[in-house]
């Protein structure tokens, strides 16, 4: 009768000479997921970085910098005539505004979620948005990078008709004025991969489609900054890269490198409790993993 009664509350559930039996291929399905999501965000960090290196290397041994600027420059004239375009106005002047719009609102969802049940779900996701948004533009970029590195503009360099001497990447330059290095209106553009990390578990294919995005968002003001003479190719490329490199940090340490193990509560039905409570874990846990 006990049996009985058993099959009748669990009746997809396993002996334990079934579960003794199972194939390995079963018991350990989801160990290669892990292991390959681990190797993803190792990728995403490694790639990345040997290709800043590799830019910045060309910048600081070749005239990459100088080159890419002097396309845009005129000796006659207006040294960068594009600057006075409406396009370069427009990108300079309400180019940042969409990244402070994001920044305030993923602000007010994280402080909302404490007061409306409706947003307590997005609450880590909004947190991750807003520390991101804070560290890297905020606070490594335009706080401490930017005032104190000391790098001249292309327009303030005298091969581009300005006083100072040209200061190549990754070189800290004499000058308490100059604020090229990096690009702050870039990295408005940039924040925009930052939530393609939250969709990583969830949708890779999504994730690549935001990072794509993002990366064209801060590209585009990026080409635009230095059409006019505000800054170099390496200015750019670093300013995403600092962007980039706080998001994958903030990601890794605040929903681990790891991809969630839900196997054990996928066959947690057969123990004798409640399938209803098993479900609402194995949800629970489910949900987790796909953020």
């Amino acid at each position: 009768m006990q049996k009985t009664k058993t099959d009748s509350i669990l009746p997809h559930s396993r002996s334990a000479a079934d579960l003794s039996t199972m194939p390995d291929s079963e018991q350990t399905q989801h160990r290669p997921r892990s292991h390959s999501f681990q190797l993803t965000l190792i990728w995403m960090a490694v790639v990345p970085l040997l290709l800043l290196v590799t830019l910045t290397g060309l910048c600081y041994l070749t005239q990459l910098d100088l080159l890419t600027t002097h396309q845009f420059f005129s000796a006659q004239g207006d040294p960068f005539p594009y600057g006075e375009t409406l396009l370069a106005n427009l990108i300079y002047d309400y180019g940042p505004i969409p990244a402070i719009i994001f920044g305030v609102g993923s602000v007010a969802v994280w402080l909302g979620s404490y007061l409306f049940t409706s947003l307590r779900s997005w609450r880590k996701e909004a947190l991750f948005c807003s520390l991101a948004i804070v560290i890297g533009p905020g606070i490594l970029i335009n706080t401490v990078l930017k005032p104190n590195w000391g790098r001249p503009r292309p327009c303030d360099t005298v091969v581009f008709g300005g006083a100072y001497n040209y200061v190549p990447p990754g070189t800290i330059g004499p000058y308490e004025m100059a604020k090229s290095f990096p690009s702050g209106h870039a990295s408005m553009g940039f924040v925009f991969l930052i939530p393609a990390f939250l969709l990583l578990r969830k949708n890779p294919n999504a994730a690549m489609c935001v990072f794509v995005v993002g990366f064209a968002c801060g590209a585009g003001v990026g080409g635009s900054r230095i059409a006019e003479g505000g800054h170099y190719l390496s200015d750019i490329a670093w300013s995403g890269a600092i962007v980039y490199f706080t998001g994958l940090t903030l990601y890794v340490a605040m929903y681990g490198w790891k991809q969630p193990d839900i196997s054990a509560l996928a066959t947690a039905e057969t123990v004798p409790f409640s399938r209803e409570g098993v479900k609402d874990n194995v949800e629970e846990v489910r949900k987790s993993s796909a953020a």
